[in-house]
């Protein structure tokens, strides 16, 4: 969708992030996602960092896909719940 590839641009991600963030988007896994890519677990993981922190993303397990979705669709941050 264009309104991902704007926000993608405006983060100015790579080209190689904008194939790790839209994998991630699609709900790939890291191992998943170095497997379609043809690159290193390593390398992947390398790659969502920087995703990560272009877009303002502070990742948590199992939280950074859903705050990127957020964010690339405009929508307030999610926060986690202290339980």
């Amino acid at each position: 969708p264009e309104v991902i590839e704007y926000q993608f641009r405006a983060w100015g991600f790579t080209r190689r992030e904008r194939e790790v963030a839209e994998a991630l988007l699609r709900g790939l896994s890291i191992s998943e996602i170095a497997d379609e890519l043809y690159i290193a677990e390593q390398t992947t993981k390398d790659h969502l960092y920087r995703v990560y922190a272009k877009a303002g993303v502070v990742p948590c397990r199992g939280w950074g896909p859903l705050r990127l979705y957020r964010l690339v669709h405009g929508l307030p941050p999610v926060e986690r719940r202290a339980d």
